[in-house]
């Protein structure tokens, strides 16, 4: 057995016993707000997009979820875009939070156009930032483009986190 395969195993394996009690929910709308999600929730989001502007035939389309994550938890969604024939999907995630007398506070910011920001500080100071972001995007010109976040959160307290979508979609007759 390859060494990358037992890693892989092990990963997958590792994510299942913590997400053994997880919920797979499933939204659609352009501005989803899941409040408080489950440790290792998972989920696809369809129509992830209202119409910002119209530029016939196509329409430029926007989008947004939005929640808290839980401190050692992940949350992974994928989503669903009908007709798109460009885009970007990003992932955000900050924290502030004060544990055992030290301020912790940082962000992490991934693009699918390949830009990837973390920072944190620990009273202040930089350090090692506690949470983490992943956002990947596949378009197909024309057809369904599908993409995905994992979002991270290895802080002591409660992570904001959001993702955001821009795009442009292939305007459908009415």
């Amino acid at each position: 057995m390859k060494l990358s395969t037992i890693i892989a195993t092990a990963a997958l394996t590792v994510a299942a016993s913590s997400a053994a009690n997880a919920t797979v929910v499933n939204y659609s709308g352009s501005n989803v707000n899941m409040s408080n999600v489950a440790v290792g929730q998972t989920g696809t989001i369809s129509n992830l997009y209202q119409t910002l502007f119209t530029l016939p035939p196509q329409i430029v389309g926007g989008g947004d979820i939005f929640g808290f994550l839980p401190n050692n938890a992940k949350i992974t969604f994928s989503y669903t875009f009908i007709g798109l024939h460009d885009g970007e999907l990003q992932g955000y995630s900050s924290y502030n939070t004060t544990n055992g007398g030290n301020t912790y506070a940082g962000s992490a910011t991934t693009d699918t156009k390949g830009s990837t920001t973390a920072v944190g500080t620990t009273n202040g100071v930089a350090s090692a930032p506690l949470t983490f972001a992943n956002a990947n995007l596949h378009v197909v010109n024309p057809g369904v483009s599908t993409g995905s976040i994992s979002i991270v959160n290895t802080s002591g307290a409660f992570a904001q986190f959001q993702a955001l979508f821009f795009g442009l979609l292939q305007q459908t007759p009415p």
